[in-house]
């Protein structure tokens, strides 16, 4: 089986050479957010490729149904995967670790949520599946042009059972 994300990660790259993760400032300088860029390629990493060249899911995620850039593990598997939730030993020892570790846990999961917020101003992810029964949303990647995202869009919902609203 080939390295999950590879494709994704590509596509990225391509994405940010064109200027789509970059913001006008009121100085007139240009910048962007880390902490999104840091969750996309994160996100990217984690889901299933698409095959841009023929336009369709990779031989393994379409023989197994998986839906590809689809990002369905939420805050806490991003924090923990990055040590977001981390304490220091002495706070570890501390009558108070428990209460550290959730300040922890709310801090990562407002980044997430700001990151978020950016992925979907720059319209590179959408929202199939709100948060439900304690299982996180989940986020169809949009990285390639129209064509190619609507044709990522159906596989996806044909792999989640989800209707097609076009």
């Amino acid at each position: 089986m080939e390295e999950m994300g590879y494709r994704n990660f590509n596509a990225i790259r391509q994405l940010g050479q064109m200027g789509k993760f970059s913001k006008m400032r009121a100085d007139g300088t240009l910048s962007t957010s880390n902490s999104a860029l840091l969750l996309l390629t994160y996100m990217a990493s984690v889901t299933y490729d698409w095959d841009t060249e023929r336009n369709c899911p990779t031989p393994d995620a379409k023989a197994k149904g998986y839906p590809c850039r689809y990002y369905k593990r939420g805050a806490e598997t991003f924090a923990y995967d990055y040590g977001k939730l981390g304490i220091s030993p002495e706070q570890a020892m501390s009558e108070n670790a428990q209460e550290y570790i959730e300040k922890r846990k709310g801090a990562a999961n407002q980044e997430f949520k700001r990151s978020i917020t950016t992925l979907k101003d720059w319209g590179v992810i959408k929202q199939l599946e709100h948060a439900k029964n304690g299982k996180p949303a989940g986020y169809l990647l949009l990285l390639g042009d129209d064509e190619e995202n609507r044709a990522v869009e159906r596989w996806a919902r044909q792999c989640l059972g989800l209707p097609m609203v076009w």
